[in-house]
């Protein structure tokens, strides 16, 4: 997910990222915070799961947020491994 959020920020002009969840999805509340988003507001009633209402709690994170939890040395160093493995060339 950090490689994600990290590959959203270098190759995009995107300025915000925003996951919603039911507010019962303890474990994808927890990552959202882990990763820096912010608790931003809730939907009443807004996903139908089994024949039932739940509600969403929406998060956001903009560009230039969060950056502590994924720090530039270690955004830097798996984005130089991802890019170093495609450009391996095999002489034959």
């Amino acid at each position: 997910m950090r490689t994600f959020i990290a590959a959203c920020w270098q190759n995009s002009p995107l300025h915000r990222l925003e996951i919603q969840t039911p507010t019962t999805n303890f474990p994808a509340k927890a990552l959202s915070e882990k990763l820096g988003f912010t608790l931003e507001g809730s939907k009443r009633d807004a996903l139908l799961i089994d024949e039932e209402f739940v509600h969403l709690e929406i998060y956001g994170l903009l560009r230039g947020e969060g950056v502590t939890l994924w720090g530039s040395d270690w955004v830097r160093e798996k984005y130089i491994s991802i890019h170093n493995t495609r450009h391996i060339t095999h002489d034959t």
